[in-house]
């Protein structure tokens, strides 16, 4: 026999369930919408990425240039 309590809880868990996989398709739908799954741009892949790359794991000043090898 189970409590209220114990119903409750489970109610709770089933609507925080809920409320996830209605967030996840607006997630979703936005990211469709606004185009975000594509390739990235040029700007990106010759100049963002190889500028926090060499900021993350080369040791390199803020400075907004990257180390020339990694971006080749």
């Amino acid at each position: 026999m189970t409590s209220r309590a114990d119903a409750r809880g489970r109610q709770y868990v089933w609507l925080a369930i809920l409320g996830m996989v209605i967030l996840f398709g607006l997630v979703a739908s936005a990211e469709r919408w606004y185009g975000l799954s594509g390739h990235p741009s040029n700007r990106y892949r010759f100049h963002a990425i190889p500028v926090a790359l060499s900021m993350l794991y080369h040791d390199r000043s803020r400075d907004y240039t990257g180390y020339k090898e990694i971006a080749i």
